[in-house]
């Protein structure tokens, strides 16, 4: 009896370690590679522990591989690169500090004559650095991610989790991150001082196409360049197709469209952001604009929960709609719009359409539109015939023609205005109205005014 057990308990154990080298996937297998700026040396293979720690990042990766490891930890100090680190792999690279994540300690520099960072694996996690000096420059397209570039495809991924990306250039897209992909996700980051130099699509902080960017700060990022062209900009965030949630965009600008946010494609959503600060000052000609957000021929568009707050845009100093076609716009619910500012048109909200022909879908829902000034036309709300403004408080805003809520005479569709106050607005000039001005074919459904302004 006691050999059988025996017997059998090494035959288990054969069994085990088979499993271990055909699949190198129990943690008893699972290797770490550790790095350290200073006492490292790249002749070592890394494993074990500190002591046997390689020096530089990249070898570090490579090391992972070799070994088949699925962590690599980083020791605090500043890493300086000629060439952007290639993470393609699912493996975890993060700084480490007596445990701890230390990104303001653990810097990667890409002294400007290199991005710092590609990423490309669903299952891959960076954490826990400062990616600065980043020119974009790397083994993928060269004028998009200053410091970082992740994915590259409708599915590619990849997650950036509780970095600073600080102080990058990118020519044409993201001058701090660019990521494209419904797997990439960017989590708990801090993307300040970064810029594009051109405006081909944008998005000096970040630009993200089908991803996810949450609880981050976008903040004094730009897009540089002079331009009148049409859906460039963003100069905190370009999203397309993408989410953004809960993140807090400020203080960016662009000399074009889409100061904090521009808002493309299919299903774009923004949930419970804060949008405030941001400029977007351009030519006045309808294509530049939306100093908090610029939403640009955007299909079934949701801005949920957020506070857009005293941004300044040339054309809708709040929120600009760019509709190009019939059916495009979006959703705007639950959100305030208070206290923008806008130099041409609209304080507010502007459907700023490229035909009158188009019929657009935009529909204001059981928001607050407060205290926006334009000195020229409409202080609240600029639509056209088709929107639907239901549940609504518009009140204390100011115009020159229109104080209040001004849907205009074009194309077809029928307005609704309903369940709302709409209360304490001011047109300065001889014409237009103080309060709400609609067209034919508009159903109209007013709250009762209280006897006091709220």
């Amino acid at each position: 009896m006691e050999k059988s057990i025996t017997s059998y308990l090494f035959q288990s154990l054969l069994v085990w370690f088979a499993i271990c080298h055909l699949f190198h996937a129990d943690v008893t297998c699972a290797q770490t590679i550790h790095v350290d700026g200073n006492a490292g040396d790249d002749s070592r293979t890394g494993l074990d522990d500190w002591t046997n720690a390689v020096k530089t990042i990249s070898n570090g990766v490579a090391r992972a591989a070799t070994h088949s490891a699925d962590t690599v930890l980083v020791s605090t100090g500043f890493y300086q690169l000629t060439t952007n680190i290639v993470v393609n792999t699912g493996i975890t690279l993060r700084s480490w500090n007596a445990g701890a994540l230390d990104p303001t300690n653990t810097v990667i520099d890409g002294q400007n004559v290199s991005r710092c960072l590609y990423l490309n694996h669903t299952s891959a996690l960076v954490a826990g650095f400062t990616l600065t000096n980043g020119n974009g420059s790397g083994n993928v397209n060269t004028n998009y991610g200053g410091a970082v570039y992740m994915g590259g495809a409708t599915a590619a991924g990849g997650m950036l989790s509780n970095c600073i990306v600080s102080g990058n250039t990118a020519i044409q897209r993201g001058g701090g991150v660019y990521a494209e992909g419904s797997n990439c996700v960017v989590t708990d980051c801090r993307l300040t001082g970064n810029e594009v130099s051109e405006a081909n699509s944008g998005g000096g902080g970040a630009c993200i196409y089908y991803g996810l960017i949450r609880n981050s700060t976008l903040m004094d990022n730009a897009v540089d360049a002079l331009t009148n062209t049409t859906f460039r900009g963003g100069g905190g965030l370009y999203l397309y197709a993408g989410s953004a949630e809960q993140c807090r965009i400020s203080d960016n600008h662009v000399y074009s469209t889409g100061g904090g946010v521009i808002a493309g494609g299919v299903n774009c959503r923004l949930t419970e952001c804060t949008i405030s600060n941001n400029v977007a000052i351009g030519p006045a000609n309808g294509t530049a604009g939306g100093g908090g957000i610029a939403a640009i021929s955007t299909v079934n568009a949701m801005f949920y929960g957020c506070d857009i707050v005293a941004n300044t845009g040339s054309y809708g100093g709040g929120i600009m709609f760019r509709v190009t076609g019939n059916g495009m716009g979006g959703i705007v619910s639950n959100c305030v719009i208070h206290g923008n500012f806008g130099t041409n048109r609209v304080g507010g909200i502007i459907d700023s359409c490229s035909a009158n022909a188009f019929v657009p879908d935009i529909r204001v829902l059981n928001s607050t539109i407060e205290n926006n000034r334009e000195p020229g036309r409409t202080g609240g709300i600029y639509l056209r015939r088709g929107a639907i403004i239901d549940g609504c408080q518009v009140r204390h805003n100011l115009g020159n023609w229109y104080g209040g809520v001004y849907i205009e005479d074009r194309a077809g569709g029928t307005s609704m205005v309903r369940n709302c106050l709409i209360i304490g607005n001011t047109n300065t000039g001889p014409d237009g109205a103080a309060g709400l001005t609609i067209p034919s074919n508009t159903f109209v459904q007013i709250a009762p005014l209280s006897a006091t302004l709220p």
